[in-house]
């Protein structure tokens, strides 16, 4: 369970630049409602989604330019089995560093809920409708 909680909050994490901004002030008012939320811990949330929203959003801009990068070299009949495996290599870094800086938020977001609404964030993320894109999280704050 102990390691289990950690990778499953991983995946609970916060996609930005994916909902506008009414959209992402409508899902903070969701969880606000639903994880019964006081007013210090949306507060908290919220500076915590400002704090590393620039961030998430470079890392997660620089995987879909090197997925893209990847993706072009396998079409190219030019491209050599070097140049390919070193564009691969950074599109798995840049990956390995997104999921390092969402899996840093999601720590930081455990230590703004309290175990019953961890609990509860979980479920809602299990619960979610639509399931998403494997690995997306429940939305933004």
């Amino acid at each position: 369970m102990k390691l289990i909680l950690p990778l499953l909050l991983c995946t609970l994490v916060i996609t930005p630049g994916a909902a506008s901004g009414k959209e992402r002030g409508e899902r903070v008012g969701k969880l606000k409602e639903e994880l019964n939320l006081s007013d210090e811990q949306l507060k908290k949330v919220r500076e915590l989604r400002e704090q590393r929203k620039e961030n998430i959003e470079k890392s997660k801009g620089r995987v879909q330019e090197l997925k893209k990068s990847f993706n072009e070299g396998m079409a190219s009949e030019k491209s050599s089995k070097d140049d390919l495996t070193q564009r691969f290599e950074a599109f798995q870094k840049a990956k390995a560093d997104f999921q390092r800086e969402r899996f840093s938020m999601m720590m930081e977001m455990r230590s703004i809920l309290n175990p019953e609404q961890l609990k509860k964030f979980i479920e809602m993320r299990k619960n979610r409708k639509g399931g998403g894109k494997k690995g997306e999280g429940y939305g933004e704050f």
